[in-house]
């Protein structure tokens, strides 16, 4: 499962001897292992929804319930991919020598995106951004990437913009 297509819906079936059963929606509960990696909906209409929320592989359990007593009944490992381009070489755009930061609403950010460039993908957007650190003293902006594409921190010679 690739967390940016997040989810996977399951059929709950039963069979006896080859022969497939009504299931009964009541008595049943499903668990994940690893609540963020992956969660899951309730049980409704024989079906529940398995939703990726971060790279991982989880144990999905499927209980039968009665009373106190809750006995597993099935199981399906989900893996979950990051499939997302993870961001190793960040640089200015040619003709850029200095990165224009701001400063709004006491956070950092860059005053024109566009000049970041990276190789490792098709566009750099500002929502791959986690957190700017700006240093008006030596004039230097190290900027950090979200998890998703790879945590890693870039220093830039920079200037404060309005």
């Amino acid at each position: 499962m690739d967390p940016k297509e997040n989810t996977l819906d399951i059929d709950i079936e039963a069979y006896i001897k080859g022969v497939k059963q009504t299931t009964p929606v009541q008595g049943l509960k499903v668990v994940s292992s690893d609540e963020d990696v992956a969660e899951v909906g309730t049980i409704s209409n024989g079906k529940f929804t398995v939703t990726g929320k971060s790279a991982g592989i989880v144990t999905i359990t499927l209980y039968a319930v009665e009373g106190d007593l809750e006995t597993p009944v099935a199981t399906i490992d989900v893996t979950v991919n990051n499939t997302t381009p993870q961001i190793a070489n960040l640089t200015l755009v040619a003709g850029v020598e200095k990165l224009g930061v701001k400063e709004s609403s006491g956070i950092w950010e860059v005053n024109d995106i566009a000049q970041l460039t990276s190789a490792d993908v098709d566009a750099f957007t500002a929502d791959m951004i986690d957190s700017i650190i700006f240093s008006a003293a030596d004039g230097k902006a190290i900027v950090t990437l979200t998890s998703e594409f790879g945590g890693t921190s870039f220093t830039f010679d920079a200037v404060e913009t309005k």
